[in-house]
Order: structure tokens, then C-alpha cells, then sequence
């Protein structure tokens, strides 16, 4: 198994998870990086990462491992030149969201697969999913994005 199979794997076994609790609540993700109650998609994504033995390197100031703030960790890529397009992203990348177009990220999740101008993800801290049909604000959920290249 390669570690990016590792990393999707590790983070399937969590769809559906927290399904209904309501965003910014108590959860295992931050839980186990030993982080406050707090907006947890990236520590959803860099939690996953440890579990799967394949522990981020630390992207911002008082993180042992990972980023909590989306902002962080996309200047810690940029930095690095190791950011892409999201019609390049492989399963197992994590993916950031700038939702309002203005160069902020706001969300992250991790790259399941990518198929025909559609970027399949799944994250933490998330809204509904619009693949598994799991309705509840807040849970782990999969999402099917539209990233054709342009």
C-alpha cells in the first residue's frame, strides 16, 4: 500500500462520523492532537495524517505537527513552491479552500480522487455531503467539487 492509499484510507474509515453535531464542537481530530475545541478541518486533515504515520511537518507556530488555521498552511506551501491546481491534486494531498475568492484559505480537506474535471474530497468540520447523501452540518463528510483546468 503506498502512503497516499494510507492517508485516503485512514480517512474514509471517519465518513460519516460526527454526522449532525454541529460545527466548531468537541471532536476526536483535535482530541488527539491535544488542540482546544476549535474550527477542526485542518486538524481533521493533519490528525489523519498522523494516523496514518505520515505526520505533517509543523506549519505554524505552536503546532507540533500540521496547521489548525488554513491560512498557515497555504502561505507554508507557497513558501515551499509546493502548492498546485486542484485539477492536479493527487488522493491523498490536502486541498485548501479560499470560498470567497479573496486569496484567503478558509477550509481544508483531503483528495480521494480526481475524475473528469471533479475533485472528490472529504474533510472534517464539513457541511452536508453531496456525494453520501449524510446530511448533518459539522461531521466528516465527502464532497465532489467542480475543478476543471483553466
Amino acid at each position: 500500500m503506498t502512503t497516499r492509499d494510507q492517508i485516503v484510507r485512514t480517512a474514509m474509515s471517519f465518513n460519516g462520523r460526527l454526522n449532525g453535531h454541529g460545527y466548531n464542537g468537541p471532536n476526536p481530530f483535535s482530541h488527539d492532537l491535544r488542540r482546544p475545541v476549535e474550527a477542526w478541518c485542518a486538524d481533521f486533515v493533519t490528525d489523519i495524517y498522523k494516523r496514518a504515520q505520515i505526520p505533517l511537518p509543523p506549519m505554524q507556530a505552536g503546532c507540533r505537527t500540521g496547521f489548525a488555521g488554513c491560512p498557515e498552511a497555504l502561505h507554508y506551501g507557497q513558501r515551499r513552491h509546493v502548492t498546485r491546481r486542484s485539477w492536479q491534486a493527487e488522493p491523498g494531498d490536502s486541498v485548501l479552500f479560499d470560498f470567497h475568492g479573496h486569496g484567503v484559505a478558509g477550509h481544508t480537506e483531503i483528495v480521494t480522487a480526481y475524475h473528469g474535471g471533479e475533485l472528490f474530497t472529504i474533510g472534517g468540520n464539513s457541511g452536508p455531503s453531496n456525494v453520501d447523501g449524510y446530511h448533518g452540518q459539522g461531521g466528516v463528510h465527502r464532497h465532489r467539487w467542480h475543478a476543471l483546468e483553466h
